[in-house]
């Protein structure tokens, strides 16, 4: 599917950390906004979104995030 443009504002001190976090990982803006909209749509219209709390935490310690599928990285805590 094609992407499709979306514009909009953002405050000053949200511009200056994407920005910065773009930078610190060496990628686009874009693709950091993309990534958490991504975890965004997930987490609020996802398969696990109404589920309770402590499910959401057995998921997390089990290993995935938000649901997804996709192991954590134990390092990720330390970035």
């Amino acid at each position: 599917m094609a992407r499709q443009a979306l514009n909009t504002y953002l405050e000053p001190q949200q511009k200056v950390s994407l920005e910065r976090i773009a930078r610190r990982r060496q990628v686009s803006q874009a693709a950091v906004v993309r990534e958490a909209i991504a975890e965004y749509v997930v987490r609020h219209d996802g398969e696990y979104a109404d589920r309770p709390v402590a499910q959401a935490w057995v998921a997390l310690l089990a290993g995935s995030y938000d649901g997804d599928g996709k192991r954590n990285n134990p390092d990720d805590i330390y970035r």
